[in-house]
């Protein structure tokens, strides 16, 4: 993930809306809403499957699961 993430930053700015979290001892879940607005072309249509223009959003709707370690942490 960090690698894809590195390659979009130079192009887009993100912002994330959490819908719903919930936890427990090992786990954590939530329902989240993201925005990627463009603030520099990209060609490259292997980062974002399309070009992007400069002001152009993408939205995404999605879940992420993590499981966390006995320190509460993310594991890897």
């Amino acid at each position: 993930m960090l690698e894809i993430y590195a390659r979009q930053r130079p192009y887009v700015r993100e912002s994330l809306e959490i819908i719903f979290f919930c936890a427990d001892a090992q786990r954590a879940a939530a329902e989240v809403s993201g925005t990627f607005r463009c603030i520099k072309d990209c060609d490259d249509t292997s980062i974002f499957g399309q070009t992007l223009r400069v002001g152009e959003a993408q939205r995404t709707n999605g879940f992420l699961i993590y499981k966390l370690n006995n320190r509460g942490e993310l594991e890897r």
